[in-house]
């Protein structure tokens, strides 16, 4: 049996806060401290207490001599516990960058506090984390150290002008035991005036326009769209180099408010649309001598001018057949109906002259037919202009040795030219001589 010395009692000197156990022994006793629990009373709270050591002492009295005592120091520290969530400074994160922003440049610094107060679950501990955005490729990035945010991919606000994502803050040295929560970051994008338009591919690149056709007829109708909130796109026309100025001046392009929007071929429905019509502007003369055949070319170019981004155009060529009219009347060849003769006596269907026009309508339009007087001495072949004799010529009966015929040539809507031609009789030793009996 151990021999007993005496038994003693065992007090603490901070009674609110620690108890010891067991309060009375005898020869040697194993100690345990219990911390008791005071609300409102943060001596415990590692994050809010101004002294990360506790110390009290534990006094041993005897209880057959009280005036045998003992006393020792107890000191204890406190340990962090990770028991506190970081918190994000904001609920929601907004930010607004351009959409031609670099990869690198910044968009937005997210913060979060963590009211654990060690080095190990502080708010120098929280590492950041990009979870998840909604855009179609990853286009951000975040440093996990500083919060921030910066550009990594391509953006575009043609294909999506805000992108949400939801970011995270957890504490790093917690390991299984982490704790996180989230926040949203907003990201607007500024749209920036760089996509040219884009022709409708609706457009007619082959028209016919008759000649003379009336001022302002519409020869065709053309559209462009532009996916940029900032475009201003204006239309201009082009021609095929050492075009004559004439012909330049035949047509225009104006602006008109686009009607059928949902028929413009390839364009976005929030894009901005642009009508033009292209018109006549002057007279349209087929057979001005400056046309080259009988096809216009010229270019339709679509050109955005609010911009800084370079050359921002679209263009269609167009091929513009100019139809004919008969609206030319015919003209006798030059020369051909001068200082004709035809001999005296001669034969029925001897040729005198093949008679020549021109005509620059075009096919039928320009098919002539010829014609002269009632003349008993000479005719003209219709189709062929040959103008040929017809009945006897006798010199001597014809006065002053000319015959006046008056040809005419005509085309297929009863346009003609006419002139008068004198044809001189050239004489034959025909006649006998006779004495003069007076």
């Amino acid at each position: 049996m151990d021999e007993v010395y005496g038994s003693y009692d065992l007090t603490t000197s901070d009674p609110d806060h620690f108890a010891v156990t067991p309060e009375s022994g005898s020869l040697i006793t194993m100690l345990r401290f219990t911390a008791i629990y005071v609300e409102d009373d943060n001596i415990f709270d590692y994050d809010t207490a101004s002294d990360k050591t506790l110390t009290f002492t534990v006094t041993a009295t005897e209880r057959d001599d009280p005036t045998h005592t003992d006393e020792c120091t107890v000191t204890i520290t406190l340990k962090d516990a990770n028991d506190n969530t970081p918190v994000f400074t904001e609920e929601q994160y907004e930010a607004t960058i351009e959409e031609n922003s670099e990869i690198g440049d910044n968009v937005a610094t997210v913060k979060a506090t963590d009211a654990d107060a060690s080095e190990d679950f502080g708010t120098n501990s929280i590492i950041y984390s990009l979870e998840s955005c909604d855009s179609v490729t990853i286009v951000f990035a975040i440093d996990e150290t500083s919060g921030v945010v910066t550009v990594s991919g391509a953006l575009d606000y043609e294909l999506q002008a805000t992108i949400t994502c939801t970011v995270a803050a957890r504490d790093n040295n917690a390991g299984a035991d982490a704790l996180k929560s989230t926040s949203t970051l907003v990201v607007t994008l500024l749209d920036v005036n760089d996509t040219p338009p884009t022709i409708s591919n609706n457009v007619t690149t082959e028209v016919n326009v008759y000649e003379n056709t009336a001022l302002e007829t519409v020869v065709l109708s053309i559209s462009a769209s532009d996916p940029d909130t900032a475009a201003d796109v204006i239309f201009d026309i082009e021609y095929q180099p050492n075009t004559d100025d004439v012909l330049k001046g035949w047509f225009k392009i104006i602006e008109v408010d686009c009607v059928n929007k949902e028929d413009m071929g390839n364009t976005r429905g929030g894009d901005s649309k642009f009508c033009q019509e292209l018109r006549v502007a002057a007279n349209i003369d087929r057979e001005f001598q400056g046309m080259k055949g009988n096809t216009l070319q010229l270019t339709i170019v679509a050109s955005d001018t609010n911009t800084t981004q370079g050359d921002m155009d679209d263009t269609v060529d167009i091929e513009i057949t100019i139809l004919d009219q008969n609206d030319v009347t015919p003209e006798f060849s030059e020369d051909c109906l001068q200082d004709l003769t035809v001999w005296e006596n001669s034969p029925k269907d001897t040729p005198i002259v093949i008679v020549t026009a021109e005509d620059p309508d075009e096919d039928d339009d320009g098919k002539l037919t010829f014609s002269c007087s009632n003349n008993e001495y000479v005719s003209i072949d219709e189709a062929s202009g040959l103008l040929s004799v017809t009945g006897a010529i006798d010199r001597e009966n014809i006065e002053n040795d000319i015959i006046t015929v008056s040809i005419t040539v005509t085309d297929t809507v009863n346009s003609s030219t006419t002139e008068e031609v004198d044809i001189t009789v050239l004489d034959r030793n025909d006649e006998e001589p006779q004495f003069d009996m007076d």
